[in-house]
């Protein structure tokens, strides 16, 4: 079999490239709609459920929106901002990699996963390799990426916080998790391009199988259950972890 070469890592030019490149070709969302400030939050918003949420800001028509732009840099470091000031005052985003590129799959090297973003006319948002994937391999570490919220509070703080458009992106892409066995349930979320991966099944259509899953019910690392090629849209299963949203709203 032909060894994958592992793409060298970005210099800082290159990464000011990107994001200078996406600065200047994105409009971000957040500046066109109003954010809501705590004294604007809705009465009663920390006892708003996950459906109460998504009616508040009227999600559904956004969820079925297909021709929704890829989130821009400005997106991104906005809801990251957010979640510094709102949840967690010591998060530092100091990973070299921009989120429009996902982050440093390993530690200190920054190379991002072997996927890209693409927003299909049409078709909606999704994931796609960046070269060919060989099956076992590591497609994505949440534990390098993720966001964990201490509390439902803090989630409801952090998407009231946000505009419509971003409120009800992050309704549709955060999700519910245990971290250890025995654990309490948090809710998470990935705060670049990793939210944009897909989920596949028979539900879905025929060629929408799952090719990449998470190792546990615990775990945030995904590998690749087959050979994916280069261009293949990246899919994993939404049911890999447990939802009952009352058990953390």
């Amino acid at each position: 079999a032909e060894e994958l070469v592992q793409p060298p890592a970005l210099t800082k030019g290159e990464i000011k490239f990107i994001e200078m490149q996406n600065i200047e070709q994105h409009d971000s969302v957040h500046q066109e709609e109003e954010v809501e400030t705590l004294d604007k939050f809705p009465d009663g918003w920390e006892e708003y459920s996950y459906l109460d949420i998504r009616d508040h800001f009227d999600c559904g028509y956004r969820s079925r929106d297909n021709y929704k732009s890829l989130p821009s840099l400005e997106d991104w470091n906005f809801m990251r901002k957010t979640y510094t000031e709102v949840v967690d005052s010591n998060k530092k985003w100091d990973d070299p990699v921009p989120p429009t590129l996902g982050y440093s799959l390993d530690t200190g090297v920054p190379v991002p996963p072997p996927y890209f973003p693409e927003a299909s006319v049409g078709t909606g948002r999704g994931l796609f390799a960046s070269r060919d994937i060989m099956k076992g391999e590591l497609v994505h570490d949440g534990t390098h990426s993720d966001v964990v919220f201490p509390s439902g509070v803090a989630w409801k703080r952090f998407v009231f916080s946000l505009g419509r458009d971003l409120a009800c992106d992050c309704s549709d892409w955060h999700w519910m998790q245990k971290l250890e066995e025995g654990g309490k349930y948090f809710m998470l979320g990935g705060l670049n391009i990793s939210s944009l991966m897909n989920s596949g099944g028979k539900e879905f259509g025929p060629g929408r199988t799952p090719n990449a899953l998470p190792e546990s019910i615990y775990s945030g690392k995904f590998f690749a259950t087959r050979d994916i090629e280069k261009f293949e849209e990246i899919l994993t299963d939404y049911d890999s972890y447990y939802t009952n949203w009352e058990e953390v709203l």
